[in-house]
């Protein structure tokens, strides 16, 4: 009898050990406005250095500094919050865009977006669902852009394009993925992609300081391909990120000091 008990209390408790790290791996949050955090926003100007490399070794290429400014507004009398970004190439602005979030649930108000490359500029109004071009553009593309617009309406999603800002407000835990319904104005249907939180790593300044973070990855659409982020566990800012697509590595990296604070 003592041994069918002690079986029997073995059997709990590895029974309860395997559903614990089972809950652990299966810690998959969906993320809705009622689960965002809006506490602690921090507004002001950011800048990013972004280059690409064939290897890890290789020498840098495809160079762009990348301006972002983060700042309160009010938008058709109601609290928002506007995100300013600028690329510049070598001795040219190769990427202009312009956001209004809603500040109570981060959706989207408006998005404008320019690429040099493309040669026109979108207007998307989602206050009112209105599409506008400003330059030469095919009908197809057009008819594209407008069609995965209105797509968008079909479910809460947020500006991919701001991911940056968005990845400040998710609530960080370790062996936690985020469900996210993204949508990137011009460039596709809304998609919901998975970020995993799949570790903590130490970044270092160039002064030394040392920088506790968050380890986010999204796993890419091929084989080895890779997002990964480093988000500062105390400021939640986003301070690296290491992408490799298509055997290509691209990098990101936060600056110590802007140019105009």
């Amino acid at each position: 009898m003592k041994k069918a008990r002690l079986l029997f209390t073995v059997t709990i408790a590895f029974s309860l050990i395997v559903q614990c790290a089972d809950a652990q791996k299966k810690d998959t949050l969906t993320i809705s406005a009622a689960n965002l955090r809006f506490d602690g926003i921090k507004y002001g100007k950011a800048s990013y250095l972004v280059y690409n490399k064939k290897t890890k070794d290789s020498p840098a290429e495809g160079m762009y500094m990348v301006n972002i400014t983060v700042a309160p507004f009010r938008y058709k009398q109601q609290p928002a919050i506007e995100i300013s970004q600028q690329w510049d190439g070598r001795d040219t602005i190769v990427h202009r865009a312009y956001t209004v979030l809603n500040k109570t649930d981060f959706s989207t108000l408006l998005h404008q977006t320019s690429w040099k490359v493309l040669g026109y500029t979108t207007t998307f109004d989602f206050d009112i669902r209105k599409v506008s071009f400003d330059g030469k553009v095919a009908d197809s593309n057009k008819l594209k852009i407008v069609s995965d617009f209105d797509a968008s309406f079909a479910n809460y999603n947020l500006n991919w394009h701001s991911d940056l800002f968005i990845f400040t407000r998710l609530p960080y835990k370790a062996n936690r993925s985020f469900r996210i319904n993204f949508f990137d104005p011009g460039f596709g249907k809304p998609t919901e992609e998975i970020y995993s939180v799949i570790g903590s790593d130490v970044l270092l300044t160039t002064s030394g300081k040392k920088i506790i973070c968050w380890v986010m990855e999204r796993k890419g659409k091929t084989t080895g391909s890779y997002q990964k982020f480093w988000v500062d566990k105390k400021s939640r800012l986003v301070l690296k990120e290491e992408d490799l697509f298509n055997s290509r590595y691209r990098f990101k990296l936060k600056l110590e000091v802007v140019e105009n604070s």
